[in-house]
């Protein structure tokens, strides 16, 4: 059976010593017609309500009902159900080795922009319709001038956003041992 990126599933999960498993539910994050058919395999991540430290990639399911699963009594916030749905909006950036990138994705595209010569070469935008081409090699910015305009204008409304609330940084004194134990790991 092929699954589709999102669906959730109970699958067996191993005990870290391998000794046994336990079956739990899991939610398929590769895509479907494009890995999971041709691989006959699936990517999955476990989902947990366990009150475990935080995994470094951990995240939350924003839609609990959808899903089939209960909020856990600690949660907070209100049910969406029934209000106008809204598309969901992520907002990425980096400033890495002279690397500037800032990206918007939405449930059905992606748009990226990169700073104008950046050593990798990378095009200043480039948008891609993510269920057609799930890969993003197809750059569709020419073809969708005015979603480039709308993407870019939430892009430019997440800069303000964070911009309004950031706060001043703050400079802390490193003893000597703790300095070289960052210089050890590449900083």
């Amino acid at each position: 059976m092929t699954y589709e990126r999102f669906d959730v599933v109970v699958v067996p999960f191993p005990f870290t010593d391998s000794s046994s498993s336990k079956r739990r539910p899991a939610v398929v994050i590769s895509h479907g017609t494009a890995f999971n058919a041709p691989a006959g395999h699936s990517v999955m991540a476990m989902i947990t309500s366990a009150g475990n430290a935080t995994w470094p990639l951990d995240r939350a399911i924003q839609d609990l009902s959808a899903a089939g699963l209960r909020a856990p009594a600690g949660f907070q916030g209100l049910d969406l159900l029934g209000q106008a749905p809204r598309a969901a909006l992520s907002f990425s950036e980096t400033d890495h080795e002279g690397n500037i990138a800032q990206a918007v994705q939405s449930l059905e595209w992606k748009l990226v922009q990169a700073n104008a010569g950046n050593p990798r070469g990378l095009p200043e935008q480039a948008l891609f319709q993510l269920a057609q081409d799930p890969g993003e090699t197809q750059d569709r910015s020419a073809a969708e001038a005015a979603r480039v305009a709308e993407l870019s204008g939430q892009i430019q409304d997440s800069l303000a956003y964070a911009q309004a609330r950031a706060v001043a940084a703050a400079q802390t004194g490193l003893d000597a041992a703790t300095l070289q134990q960052l210089r050890n790991l590449g900083y």
